[in-house]
């Protein structure tokens, strides 16, 4: 069964790595990625932010002597 489909020869990724950030490319698929997540941020429905550090050491709370 995988005889069948073609196989894929080259990727718009595989363009970017190879010839690097002096080629501009478009990837429909990323772009409308892109667009779902902010029609998602503008509902309100997106991923929460990542805690950019972790939070400091709290004292720890015990009896008293």
């Amino acid at each position: 069964m995988a005889a069948y489909y073609p196989r894929k020869l080259v990727t718009i990724k595989d363009v970017k790595t190879e010839f690097g950030p002096e080629l501009d490319t478009w990837d429909p698929d990323e772009e409308a990625r892109f667009e779902y997540i902010e029609e998602l941020k503008a509902r309100g429905k997106s991923n929460p932010k990542k805690k950019s550090a972790p939070p400091a050491a709290a004292p720890v709370k015990g009896k008293k002597k």
